[in-house]
């Protein structure tokens, strides 16, 4: 069962246009699921090894603390950026290679990008216009923003 779980995975990230659900879910498998579970599956070699664990934790303890104070110190249109980040790819709505047209809200005006999708980062969408230019859209104003998509 295990193999077939993996084949599975691996088929939706290679033909993501298939089945856009499974996609989604094996990469959102791919960007968090995943270095959890190898993070787990990593502290028993520690032991053997030799590291003690104590130390590990209490440079995670100090790393924790860094982490908590950079982000406070950081806007929080940062962590929105992530998390859209996090729900675009979860949602499989849009994929790598998809055109689409991104009808943005900016007051009362109203914008529209087109292109085709390069990638979806931590903090923004890439897109590629049909003239080659290459455009970086905030993942949290894609995420609220109408996206009309030429199926293919």
């Amino acid at each position: 069962a295990g193999c077939v779980g993996l084949g599975a995975y691996y088929r939706a990230l290679q033909r993501p246009r298939e089945n856009r659900e499974r996609f989604a879910a094996a990469l959102l498998a791919q960007k968090v699921v995943l270095p959890v579970a190898l993070t787990i599956a990593l502290v028993p070699w520690l032991h053997v090894l030799g590291v003690e664990l104590s130390s590990v934790v209490g440079l995670t303890s100090m790393g924790g603390v860094a982490a908590g104070a950079a982000l406070s110190l950081a806007k929080s249109e940062v962590l929105e950026n992530i998390f859209a980040g996090l729900l675009l790819s979860a949602q499989g709505n849009i994929i790598h290679g998809d055109a689409v047209n991104i009808q943005i809200k900016l007051g009362s005006a109203q914008s529209a990008l087109k292109g085709r999708v390069r990638s979806i980062g931590s903090a923004y969408v890439s897109l590629r216009d049909d003239d080659g230019q290459l455009m970086q859209v905030p993942n949290r104003v894609v995420l609220g923003s109408i996206i009309l998509r030429e199926d293919e």
